[in-house]
């Protein structure tokens, strides 16, 4: 039974709070808005259109905005074309489905003090857990939803869906009902309408007995998370994860931190394999790639390439006494076009001084000891025709200023 004052008493801190609500206008995020909306002011419902029921997604769009012009809630809906990204990028449903509206909320839980309610509950929980464990996802699979986890919350998460259907009969709350829930297409679909009600006949106090277990994973998690909390720290502000360090995690350990960085569970073992493999191997999530290096691990974020900086070019009377490598000369007269600052790219070739014929821009980085973390961020200075500096590494002879040179360019890299 949702009492309504207790509720209000648990989660008051987030009158204080920017929340956000998933809302599909379900019964679940329906009745999770109206309670929260007893207590707090600043809500947003945040809904996504998948475009995959036709006039049902449209209704339920209406649904959504109706409801949030009734309750004076701030609305944003987010119309995407699910079919045409799943022909561009194939993958499962569920999980585009999932990144589609988990980089939405990401975006906007970049908002200082603000927070993301989720309608997940105590069935969704125990569906979660058949599933995982049908993935064989270890300890931290089984843990299943956090009720908190940094700034997602889900308020309703110790409330059964019979609960929180009596909730809205009770107090007269309408919802939409997705049609797709019915369908046994998809496998949580199956869990609840076949395995699970059939465990149930079998089982009476399934749901305590998962619940339960699901409470002790969750303790072992939290140890886990203890364990390697300040060795995350050190990867995020580092980059790298040493050899020494990784020998010392155990399977639970680099799942944990596997998750923090956007990889699956699963991916553990590819991990465990990159180890015994060559310099400049890699594994990917949609957010990072772990890279081998002679001593360890690099974390590149793909989504944090650095910007390409500004390109200083002065005309000077004579070439300097010293150089260094962070600028260079050229003979402004055997520059074809305009020189411009680009990353360097598979095939890029420079003709260096010093040296006859040319030389692969990647031969250059490997001879310089380069980790494979900075690699994609090594510059190339170029003009319509060639590379005339790596920046950095070479610097090309076909254009480079001597002592004759009438029109010396110095060209160097900016901020």
């Amino acid at each position: 039974m949702i009492d309504l004052k207790e509720f209000a008493e648990k989660w008051s801190f987030l009158k204080d709070k920017t929340v956000f609500i998933a809302c599909s206008g379900g019964v679940d995020s329906i009745v999770l808005a109206a309670l929260v909306k007893t207590f707090c002011k600043n809500i947003t419902l945040l809904h996504v259109n998948y475009n995959l029921r036709e006039q049902e997604s449209i209704e339920d769009a209406l649904f959504v905005e109706e409801f949030a012009k009734q309750n004076q809630f701030f609305l944003e809906i987010k119309s995407v074309d699910t079919n045409k990204i799943l022909q561009e990028n194939a993958g499962n449903l569920q999980d585009v489905a999932r990144k589609i509206r988990f980089d939405w909320f990401a975006e906007k839980l970049k908002l200082e003090n603000s927070v993301l309610l989720l309608a997940h509950h105590q069935d969704d929980q125990i569906e979660t857990f058949f599933q995982h464990l049908a993935r064989k996802s270890g300890i931290l699979g089984l843990a299943c939803m956090l009720e908190i986890h940094e700034n997602i919350m889900r308020p309703l998460l110790n409330f059964s869906k019979e609960e929180i259907y009596a909730y809205a009969k009770e107090n007269a709350i309408s919802w939409r009902e997705d049609s797709s829930n019915k369908s046994n297409k998809y496998t949580r679909n199956k869990l609840r309408n076949e395995f699970l009600p059939f465990l149930k006949t079998k089982i009476p106090d399934l749901n305590k007995s998962v619940l339960t277990l699901i409470k002790v994973f969750q303790e072992n998690q939290r140890e886990i998370e203890n364990s390697v909390k300040d060795l995350i720290f050190t990867i995020k502000e580092n980059h790298f994860l040493s050899k020494e360090d990784f020998i010392n995690l155990n399977v639970e350990q680099k799942i944990f931190i596997l998750k923090e960085f956007d990889f699956l569970p699963s991916q553990a073992v590819e991990l465990d394999k990159l180890e015994s493999v060559q310099k400049g191997k890699f594994i990917s999530s949609p957010i990072f790639k772990i890279i081998k290096e002679e001593n360890g691990f690099s974390f590149l974020n793909l989504n944090l390439k650095k910007a390409i900086p500004k390109l200083i070019l002065e005309e000077v009377l004579e070439l300097p006494k010293i150089f260094s490598k962070s600028e260079i000369y050229l003979d402004k007269n055997k520059i074809q076009g305009e020189l411009k600052l680009d990353f360097w790219k598979i095939g890029d070739r420079i003709s260096p001084v010093g040296m006859k014929g040319s030389k692969l821009i990647s031969d250059a980085i490997t001879e310089a000891k380069i980790s494979n973390a900075e690699r994609e961020n090594i510059l190339v200075l170029k003009d319509d025709f060639q590379i005339h500096w790596c920046v950095g590494l070479k610097v090309g002879r076909n254009a480079v200023a001597n002592d004759v040179t009438e029109n010396v360019l110095w060209v160097r890299v900016g901020e």
